[in-house]
């Protein structure tokens, strides 16, 4: 097995807006100390935003005419601001234009068999689209499709008679499609679109 790492760089709109979010999370990541369960902990509960606070010496008196910045009654917003520029951080890395691309270039390029893998259900979909009759997307949470299935049945003394249905295909019947595809040697298809979540 050959694994091949590519460096993409992001686009100045995608770069813009990944420097604002990592400002945010940086802004916001001294008060939880890079843990991601603390911060939920202070979203789900006002009470353990004041224990958080109390256990941390910050408190909620008025200082100046304004609420402390540590106060128990700002954590919930910034633990929730922090978890956001995470999510938005990642998936900027994540839904990279210059990734799509790169991966369809080397896809065309390298004529072999191959399965790639994505960090989301909607990246391995859409990459799997935009690689047009060489990729299939092969995951837990493909969607059903429907399709016209032609049936044809042959008499020895009256013609042939083909019945047309709407038939509605589940996401078994749609992975094994695509692996039947993948390993048929006359397939133009090659690449299965696969993603690291379950």
């Amino acid at each position: 097995m050959v694994v091949y790492n590519l460096g993409v760089a992001l686009t100045a709109q995608e770069q813009e807006s990944y420097n604002y979010w990592s400002e945010v999370w940086t802004s916001c990541n001294a008060r939880f100390g890079d843990d991601a369960a603390l911060a939920s902990s202070c979203i789900a509960s006002k009470d353990n935003c004041l224990a958080y606070a109390l256990s941390m010496g910050w408190f909620s008196e008025i200082e100046g005419g304004k609420k402390h910045r540590w106060s128990p009654q700002v954590l919930g917003k910034a633990a929730n601001m922090w978890l956001r520029a995470g999510k938005h951080c990642q998936d900027i890395v994540t839904h990279a234009q210059g990734k799509y691309k790169a991966c369809y270039e080397a896809m065309c390029n390298l004529r072999v068999n191959t399965l790639t893998y994505s960090d989301s259900y909607g990246f391995a979909g859409f990459r799997a689209r935009n690689m047009l009759s060489i990729a299939l997307p092969y995951h837990s949470k493909l969607a059903s499709e429907q399709r016209e299935i032609t049936t044809v049945k042959h008499y020895k003394t009256k013609p042939d008679v083909s019945t047309t249905k709407i038939k509605t295909l589940g996401a078994a019947t749609l992975r094994r499609e695509a692996v039947e595809a993948f390993l048929l040697p006359t397939s133009p298809v090659r690449v299965l679109c696969l993603s690291r979540l379950p």
